[in-house]
């Protein structure tokens, strides 16, 4: 059985221009693959489609090259696993 974590962040006005987000999980997951939802501040779940990169140092990267994009103050959760 994998060992997952999850992370909570809220998007800021800087993830929005660099249209990218890491979240480290360094020593807390095997580095197998992650599971991401955006949603907006009222909770409405996005259809995101961007990127996500799994590295094997626990670093998950996504990004925002998709047609459904996070804005400002809208939730991401990630779970690793």
């Amino acid at each position: 059985m994998r060992k997952c974590k999850g992370q909570e962040v809220i998007v800021t006005g800087a993830d929005v221009i660099t249209g990218t987000i890491a979240i480290n999980f360094a020593n807390e997951t095997s580095g197998g693959g992650a599971l991401v939802q955006v949603r907006s501040t009222t909770g409405v779940v996005k259809a995101w489609d961007g990127a996500v990169s799994v590295a094997n140092s626990g670093v998950i990267t996504i990004d925002n090259t998709g047609l459904v994009d996070w804005a400002d103050t809208d939730v991401v959760t990630v779970i690793a696993f």
